[in-house]
């Protein structure tokens, strides 16, 4: 299979083969060095709707998100994550919203779990054109993953510090990987409901990612003769 084919037609065979978990690729592309990525690193809000990611491509952004990168099997979330998050919790969910459908990213198995066959990025993605992104990471942070000791007050402020933990890993990943990214708003009115949420779950960021278009330099601005 072509190693640059599209999501849309790799999750298309193997959901339909499978009908359950899509496996991804172990994190392939992230050996930018971190001062690099740091440099690279900035906010993009002109996508190319046209250019897909690859499994590669996903597979290495949720890993840099919420992948594990150390095992124990006593963890309840599987182990040590990429990013960090109070007590240890593994709060943080990271749904992939695109063309072919919404999914969930499964840690433990590095893998996309089909939730929803329709294409949720327009109803939620705030600003029309982070709708042109192929791909939104939706952060979900679970509440009842928190010490029962904590306050529900705690628990959304701790909740908010470990999702921008894990957005940062995002950031610094789609720098990596030649890829254009943004924290596009804080909270989503209608997650909830379009991504069927617990009562312990709040969606907190949205990250469109894709191919960036470079923004067209006014005419005053280009050098003559071009």
């Amino acid at each position: 299979m072509n190693p640059v084919m599209g999501l849309a037609l790799l999750l298309a065979l193997e959901a339909g083969a499978s009908g359950d978990a899509i496996p991804l690729p172990g994190p392939e592309g992230l050996t930018m060095s971190v001062g690099e990525a740091l440099v690279k690193r900035h906010s993009a809000r002109r996508f190319d709707s046209a250019a897909k990611l690859t499994r590669a491509q996903i597979g290495a952004l949720l890993w840099a998100a919420a992948g594990i990168t150390r095992a124990d099997p006593a963890h309840p979330q599987g182990g040590k994550r990429t990013a960090p998050s109070a007590f240890g919790s593994a709060s943080i969910d990271v749904f992939v919203a695109s063309e072919e459908g919404t999914f969930l990213y499964s840690p433990k198995e590095h893998a996309l779990l089909p939730r929803d066959t329709a294409d949720l990025r327009g109803k939620l993605a705030g600003a029309a054109w982070a709708k042109d992104a192929p791909v939104l990471l939706i952060l979900v942070a679970n509440f009842d993953r928190y010490p029962e000791r904590t306050s529900a007050p705690e628990r959304r402020d701790y909740a908010f510090a470990d999702g921008a933990a894990a957005g940062e890993n995002i950031y610094l990943a789609a720098a990596a990987l030649g890829l254009g990214t943004v924290l596009t708003m804080s909270s989503i009115s209608e997650a909830a409901t379009l991504l069927k949420l617990g009562k312990d779950q709040r969606a907190l960021f949205v990250f469109p990612v894709g191919r960036e278009v470079p923004e067209e330099k006014p005419e005053k601005d280009k050098a003559p003769g071009k």
